[in-house]
C-alpha cells in the first residue's frame, strides 16, 4: 500500500471550534460560520480586565497556585496583579517578558508564619 504524503488543502479548519481575535468564539461547519460569543466592548482595556478577572477568581477562591493556564499575562496587568496578590496574601512571581507585551506570572498563596 502506497501512502500519499502530499499536503492537502483544507476547505475548512480541522477543528469545529476556533477562537478569533478578542475572545470571540466561532462555531465552524461545512455550511456556515456563526459567531456564538462576542464581548460587547472590543477595547484593549476590556480584554485586560477579562484576563485579570479570571485570575482574581482563582485568588478569591483560595487556589494555592494561581496562573494563566500556562500562558503569560498582559504586561498591563502586572501592577494590578502584584497589588492584588499583596492584598490577598499571595506572593506574586513574575518571569520572562515577551515582546514588551506579555510576562510570565504565578501567584502563590502565603501559608507560612511571621515568627
Amino acid at each position: 500500500m502506497k501512502l500519499n504524503l502530499e499536503p492537502k488543502r483544507l476547505k475548512r479548519p480541522p477543528t469545529p471550534l476556533v477562537f478569533i481575535g478578542c475572545w470571540q468564539l466561532l462555531i465552524m461547519s461545512k455550511e456556515n460560520i456563526k459567531l456564538k460569543i462576542a464581548f460587547p466592548d472590543p477595547s484593549q482595556s476590556f480584554t485586560y480586565g477579562v484576563e485579570y478577572g479570571r485570575l482574581l477568581e482563582k485568588i478569591e477562591r483560595g487556589d494555592t497556585d494561581v496562573h494563566n493556564n500556562g500562558f503569560p499575562v498582559r504586561i498591563e496587568n502586572k501592577e494590578l496583579l502584584k497589588n492584588t496578590c499583596d492584598e490577598y496574601g499571595y506572593i506574586a512571581i513574575f518571569g520572562k517578558e515577551y515582546y514588551d507585551e506579555w510576562i510570565e506570572f504565578k501567584g502563590l498563596r502565603f501559608s507560612g508564619s511571621n515568627n
